[in-house]
């Protein structure tokens, strides 16, 4: 059998398509000999039979679909379709309902991260959409609830004892039975001393779709808003407005996407599609499904390192910055840096800065002409031109701290040299008081694994370079004065946030939030009123 490329209204395509939205694991090939495709499955993965050839083809018949089910030398399942008609009605009933379940679970999981509430969000074999809500106190769970018009539903219970889980749960079950329909299972568990207690919801894939809607309708809080019309400061005003600029790119190319995008992974692409994004290809899925087979806790560390953005943005925002350089921002993903800014009702300046052509074109459609926003594509290796650029002084006041992002981005360059000499740079263009946040992978947790999954990540064209806890500490971060725990796992760094009861290993990343020091030490004070964030007096 071979694999070659298709026309764009070729069945072999359309049935490509149907499988790569489906998310089954398999793919399409071509008999020798034949004209027609043929579906090779690798794995049980949303399937609605055993990977056999007699429940293959039991099925096949059930549903009237004109095929044949064979293992081949590969020892591998494969259905052929016997004709055009087939393999329509193969993609109706076998991979339209994944594809509508898959829409749906992304639906609700986009509407629960525009609230801020983290959940894994993921479809069943058996077609269900599941939702599992974790964090200390099952506040998710309680928040979800909140969302759906019952505040109190935790009143009266001991959440971080097992029977009051329990309650919550019989609770939850009765309220979403009646937003959405008989069939809603609702499931607590306890957890452990290494995993979140937790609430498992069980959806159909219309509840899904439905609950989905029902959360987008209510209005997103930003919170109780002080007398200053601000939510997170606690010193000072906020800083006059800084003109944004149109986005502009720093490389030779201009920004050019290329003939060839499409047909190689990228780093923003798999990041994206590890996150249950949509702006990705099959080259970045192929990488991703690939690196998760050595790797199993990829897809939760992609998670966790999404949400230390919330995390980070609202500690610097505790300390009194106002202004964000997101560097290697990625394709757009709840929440991004400025959705997060703008809940203190003020457009605060952000600067997005990333190399990839996909994220540059994103942003020039999303971001060109928004109050605040800077889009600039660059290579941050070359960080002098960057920061001598016209759009950098345009968008950024060097007269006030800044809060500087490196979250998933050093990690794909692999050259230490050059990322040290980079980041020397940037400390050195920081005005005093800025913030520097960073997260990185690792190999302290992996270190028998990620050899392989280097290796993986090479196959697929990608470079990237795991770095050790001393070497992030002293090139990355210099002299400046970590905050909080210090360097830490991802999932554990700051407040205690939805991860920070995962073992350690699951974030297979560190991260770290340091402060620029005056000519003296600095002094840490009290946290803010309200919030969980370190203040800071800077020493004149």
């Amino acid at each position: 059998m071979t694999t070659h490329p298709s026309r764009p209204d070729s069945l072999e395509s359309v049935l490509a398509q149907a499988v790569d939205a489906a998310g089954i694991t398999g793919r399409v090939v071509v008999p020798g000999g034949s004209s027609s495709p043929a579906l090779r499955l690798l794995g049980p993965r949303r399937l609605p039979f055993a990977l056999t050839v007699q429940a293959a083809r039991k099925w096949l018949a059930d549903h009237s679909i004109a095929a044949a089910a064979e293992i081949d030398e590969a020892d591998e399942l494969v259905i052929t379709p016997h004709g055009g008609g087939a393999v329509h009605r193969l993609i109706d009933r076998l991979l339209s309902p994944a594809i509508r379940a898959g829409q749906a679970a992304e639906q609700l999981w986009d509407a629960l991260g525009r609230h801020d509430l983290t959940a894994d969000v993921s479809v069943a074999d058996t077609g269900r959409v599941t939702v599992e809500l974790r964090d200390s106190d099952l506040e998710s769970a309680v928040a979800l609830c909140a969302l759906l018009g019952a505040e109190d539903i935790g009143d009266g219970l001991r959440l971080h004892r097992p029977r009051g889980m329990h309650q919550l749960a019989t609770r939850m079950g009765l309220l979403l039975t009646g937003a959405v329909g008989r069939g809603v299972t609702v499931e607590a568990d306890p957890g452990c001393a290494h995993a979140d207690a937790g609430v498992r919801v069980g959806l159909s894939v219309e509840q899904a779709s439905q609950l989905a809607g029902k959360i987008a309708a209510r209005p997103v809080s930003g919170g109780e808003l002080p007398p200053d019309g601000t939510v997170f400061a606690p010193h000072g005003p906020v800083p006059v407005q800084i003109g944004a600029t149109s986005p502009v790119s720093l490389l030779a190319d201009g920004g050019a996407l290329g003939d060839d995008y499409t047909t190689k992974a990228t780093s923003a692409g798999l990041y994206d599609f590890l996150l249950g994004g949509v702006d990705h290809y099959e080259p970045d899925r192929a990488a991703g499904r690939d690196i998760h087979e050595t790797a199993k806790w990829i897809k939760t560390a992609a998670l966790i390192n999404r949400a230390f953005t919330l995390r980070s943005v609202e500690f610097s925002l505790g300390l009194g910055v106002r202004q964000f350089l997101d560097l290697g921002c990625g394709l757009p993903a709840s929440a991004n840096v400025h959705e997060i800014t703008d809940r203190t009702g003020v457009a605060l300046p952000v600067v997005y800065v990333d190399r990839d052509p996909g994220v540059y074109a994103h942003a020039k459609c999303r971001l060109d002409g928004r109050d605040g926003v800077t889009v600039i594509q660059a290579d941050i290796l070359a960080m002098d031109q960057l920061l001598a650029c016209e759009a950098m002084r345009a968008g950024l006041d060097l007269d006030q701290p800044v809060a500087v992002l490196a979250h998933g981005v050093l990690h794909w360059c692999p050259d230490d040299a050059a990322v040290t000499s980079a980041m020397a740079a940037l400390r050195a263009w920081m005005p005093v008081g800025s913030t520097l946040s960073i997260s990185h992978l690792t190999d302290h947790w992996h270190p028998a694994t990620m050899p392989e999954v280097v290796a993986t990540y090479a196959r697929h064209g990608l470079d990237v370079r795991p770095r050790s806890r001393e070497a992030i500490l002293e090139d990355l971060f210099g002299d400046f004065t970590q905050q909080e725990r210090g360097l830490t796992a991802t999932g554990r760094w700051g407040a205690p946030g939805p991860h920070a009861l995962r073992p350690e290993e699951h974030s297979a990343a560190f991260a770290g939030i340091a402060v620029k020091p005056a000519s003296r030490s600095p002094r840490l004070i009290g946290p803010p009123r309200g919030r969980g964030a370190a203040g800071l007096e800077i020493g004149r």
